[in-house]
């Protein structure tokens, strides 16, 4: 839902039902351009007053992307990172207007992107058969699932990638002991992460 936001820059949503909402707040615009802003409300049995939301520019980011490897074999200009909103807002946007962004990686593996206030899962494309995501950390904090969260500020950003990722074989069997065919066997990590 949507709420008109009046001179004196105040705004009222009517009639919410009980549960967890983000109120968020953007102006119109290029998604890297636009001041945006969003805080969590739990709505209960009664009304929620004095909401304030602080408008904020989008985050000039910096990072370098390495390898977790004494012999890297490949090239660090041939790789891109992908962040994408980690939850959807409205128009299929981020929660914060932010779409999805591509950013190519310098040879020396540097790179700079510009993202609104948001939780992004960052994604590597270009890599060879056998390398995987490994870590990604923000100002020296490791984010779980390779997951950026921007919600707080900024900083430095470390992307490592690593080689050694591992290749699961074997057969599946009808209940008479017999190969199984036109089935789909599918590897789901225990822990939530996407990233192994």
């Amino acid at each position: 839902a949507g709420a008109q936001v009046y001179a004196d820059g105040t705004f009222e949503f009517p009639a919410v039902p009980p549960g967890s909402y983000y109120v968020n707040a953007q102006t119109p615009g290029a998604a890297q351009q636009r001041l945006t802003a969003r805080v969590p409300v739990d709505v209960g049995n009664g009304d929620i007053n004095n909401v304030s939301l602080r408008l904020q520019p989008p985050l000039p980011l910096s990072g370098v992307l390495t390898i977790d490897s004494t012999q890297p074999n490949i090239r660090l200009g041939s790789l891109r990172l992908t962040f994408t909103p980690s939850e959807a807002g409205s128009g299929g946007l981020g929660r914060n207007g932010q779409t999805q962004l591509n950013t190519q990686i310098n040879d020396d593996g540097t790179f700079q992107a510009t993202l609104a206030a948001d939780t992004y899962l960052v994604e590597a494309g270009g890599m060879p058969d056998g390398y995987y995501l490994e870590s990604v950390k923000l100002a020296g904090r490791e984010m779980p699932d390779t997951t950026l969260d921007l919600n707080y500020g900024g900083g430095q950003v470390q992307v490592v990638l690593a080689p050694t990722a591992g290749d699961i074989t074997g057969t599946v069997l009808n209940s008479h002991g017999d190969p199984a065919t036109s089935v789909q066997v599918t590897a789901v990590p225990i822990s939530g992460s996407l990233r192994k």
